[in-house]
């Protein structure tokens, strides 16, 4: 979404689904790297820079009722020091038979949408790195490998948002079946590993996939 816009005399901020104009000086500016003071809400919670995420984060482990751990996930902690929803760094997953299911490392993007007021900020999960995924044995599933690639979605604003997110490497992954022999995935199956899902709040969950090299976003109901 590489708009550049000028910005005329208002007196308030206008709707973004109509024009880019925010502020009221001549400044031309991109709307992918606008300065804080035009965003209206969201513009501070997180950090982050051409490396990633370089704020607060903390680990939270979840257990079964038989007090074995299910889930160990790290989330960023915002400017606000509230933990989020936002899921970055090491994650990891178990059955209720204490054997790992997923283990992996999150990264933290964002993107500007038109919000409700004017321009906000939006941030979101997504996979990065070297993951391993197993059976419910514990037997090996896949080794895989997220490069990083940037990809379309839309938004509110007028055209797309440019959105960082792993996509599956499979010249650096290898598949495996129940027995342990190395097979070629489904194309299901490939999707289902590059989908990333994590909770808004207690009723919401996003569910970000890439479809027809887009990023395509959902919102489930708890």
């Amino acid at each position: 979404m590489k708009y550049i816009f000028g910005i005329l005399i208002l007196t308030t901020l206008i709707s973004c689904s109509t024009s880019k104009q925010v502020n009221q000086t001549n400044e031309v500016v991109n709307i992918d790297n606008l300065p804080e003071r035009y965003f209206n809400l969201n513009s501070d919670l997180f950090e982050i820079r051409n490396a990633g995420y370089i704020g607060k984060d903390t680990t939270i482990i979840e257990y079964f009722e038989t007090g074995k751990i299910k889930s160990r996930t790290t989330f960023a902690v915002d400017s606000d020091d509230m933990v989020s929803y936002l899921k970055v760094g090491l994650s990891e997953k178990y059955n209720d038979q204490n054997n790992l299911i997923e283990k992996g490392n999150y990264g933290l993007g964002e993107y500007t949408n038109c919000c409700t007021g004017g321009l906000c900020k939006q941030f979101y999960s997504f996979k990065s790195g070297d993951w391993q995924y197993f059976y419910s044995n514990g037997n090996i599933k896949a080794s895989v490998k997220y490069e990083i690639k940037h990809f379309n979605m839309d938004t509110s604003c007028e055209g797309d948002a440019q959105l960082k997110f792993g996509y599956l490497d499979l010249s650096k992954s290898t598949f495996y079946d129940e027995k342990g022999k190395i097979i070629e995935p489904l194309v299901d199956l490939q999707s289902e590993l590059q989908t990333v899902k994590y909770f808004m709040n207690e009723y919401q969950e996003k569910v970000l996939s890439i479809e027809n090299d887009k990023i395509v976003e959902n919102i489930n109901m708890k």
